[in-house]
C-alpha cells in the first residue's frame, strides 16, 4: 500500500544510481543479494549451496563459525602468515566443500593459495571482504561476502557477489523489513559537533552491535543510497596515505611487516587498520590509556572458538593484536598524534 501525505521522508532517489562503491564492487544492479548483516548472508549461502564440509579459519569471530551447522563444521590453520595453510587443506577438501577465507587487513593471501582454488574448482571458495575495500590483486573466491560498515560510513549490510562462472543457484529468499534504529548512533555521531556526547554515542553503537543477529532482514536503502554517492578512489587514497604515516612512525610495532610476505604487502592493498604486536599482558592497559585519550583500538579477534591446543598461533594473535584506525576520517596530523600517544603509553605501560 502506498501511503499519500503525512510527514515527509528522507529524499533520496527511489532508483539507487550505480555509481560509488555499488560500481567499484561491482555489485549487481538490482541490489538483490544484501542482508542486514554478513553473519545473515553467509548463513543463507550455506542453507542454499548445501555443501559438504564447511571450512573456517580458526583466526576469525565467533559469529562467522556460528552460523555452520555443527556436523558442517571444520577449521583450519592461517598462522602468523596470515593466509590459509594450503598443506594443511590440500590434504583435508574434497569435492562440494566449501572454503571460507579472509582478507585480513585487506591483504590478499598468499600465491600458493590462489593456485589451491585454481586446483579446486570442485569446491566453493567463499571469499571474506570484510576487512578489504581492495586487495590490490584479483580476487580468488567464487563468491564475495561485503560488511560494508566495516570499512564506510553506514550502518548495515551484508552483500554476495556471485563473481564465478560456476553456476550456483543464489536467490534471495523473501525479505523482512530492515532495522532503521541502527542509523540512531551514527547520526548521533555525526551530529555531535563538539564531541560532548561520546558516552552516549558509543555506548548505543556497542549496544547495538552486540546484539546483531541473522534474520531475512534486507539492507537499509540509506545504506546503499549513501555508498552510491560515496568517492572510492580518495577513500582509497586517504586510507593509504595514513597507513603510510603509521608505518613510518610505528615501524618497529607494525605486525604485517614482520610476518608478510613482501610480494603480498606490495600488492597495492587498500589497508583496513595498522596492526601492532604488544605483549598480551600489557595490551588491555594500553587500549584502556588510548581510549582515555579519545583513541578507539580494535582487537582482531577477541573471541576464537576454535580448539586452543590445536591453533596456537591464532590464540597468540588474539592475545597480542591491537589495530590502530588508519581509515578515510582522519589526516597526517590524526595519525601523528596516535603515533605519539600510542608510543607514550606504551613506554609508561
Amino acid at each position: 500500500m502506498r501511503y499519500i501525505g503525512g510527514f515527509l521522508d528522507i529524499d533520496l532517489p527511489d532508483e539507487i544510481p550505480f555509481s560509488g562503491f555499488l560500481k567499484y564492487w561491482k555489485m549487481p544492479t538490482d541490489n538483490s543479494l544484501t542482508w542486514s548483516n554478513a553473519r545473515s548472508a553467509f548463513k543463507y549461502l550455506i542453507s542454499a549451496l548445501k555443501p559438504r564440509d564447511i571450512w573456517i579459519p580458526a583466526y576469525i569471530c565467533k559469529v562467522i563459525p556460528e552460523q555452520v551447522p555443527k556436523s558442517k563444521l571444520k577449521f583450519y590453520p592461517v598462522g602468523f602468515e596470515l593466509s590459509p595453510d594450503c598443506d594443511f587443506l590440500s590434504k583435508k577438501i574434497r569435492s562440494g566443500d566449501l572454503v571460507f577465507g579472509v582478507n585480513y587487513f585487506g591483504l590478499p593471501p598468499s600465491k600458493e593459495f590462489y593456485s589451491l582454488v585454481e586446483d579446486n574448482k570442485s569446491c566453493i571458495f567463499v571469499e571474506d571482504c570484510a576487512q578489504s575495500i581492495d586487495i590490490g590483486e584479483n580476487h580468488w573466491g567464487d563468491i564475495l561476502l561485503y560488511s560494508p560498515r566495516k570499512l564506510v560510513g553506514v550502518a548495515d549490510g551484508g552483500i554476495l557477489i556471485n563473481v564465478t562462472k560456476k553456476k550456483f543457484t543464489i536467490s534471495q529468499p523473501r525479505m523482512s523489513m530492515p532495522d532503521p534504529s541502527l542509523y540512531l548512533p551514527l547520526l548521533k555521531r555525526y551530529e555531535d559537533i563538539t564531541g560532548d556526547d561520546q558516552p552516549s554515542w558509543h555506548s548505543e553503537y556497542e549496544s547495538r552491535r552486540l546484539t546483531l543477529t541473522s534474520s531475512n532482514r534486507r539492507m537499509t536503502k540509506t545504506s546503499l543510497a549513501l555508498m552510491s554517492i560515496m568517492d572510492p578512489m580518495k577513500i582509497i587514497e586517504r586510507r593509504k596515505e595514513n597507513y603510510k604515516i603509521l608505518d613510518t612512525l610505528l615501524n618497529e610495532f607494525g605486525f604485517l611487516n614482520s610476518h608478510i610476505s613482501k610480494d603480498r604487502i606490495e600488492s597495492n592493498f587498500v589497508p583496513f587498520g595498522f596492526p601492532v604486536s604488544v605483549q598480551s599482558d600489557k595490551r588491555e592497559e594500553i587500549r584502556r590509556k588510548l581510549f582515555e585519550k579519545g583513541i578507539y583500538t580494535f582487537r582482531h579477534f577477541s573471541d576464537l572458538v576454535a580448539p586452543i591446543k590445536e591453533y596456537e598461533n591464532e590464540y597468540s594473535m588474539a592475545s597480542e593484536l591491537m589495530t590502530l584506525p588508519c581509515d578515510q576520517r582522519y589526516d597526517d596530523q590524526d595519525m601523528k598524534k596516535m603515533a605519539d600517544l600510542f608510543n607514550k603509553c606504551y613506554k609508561r605501560r
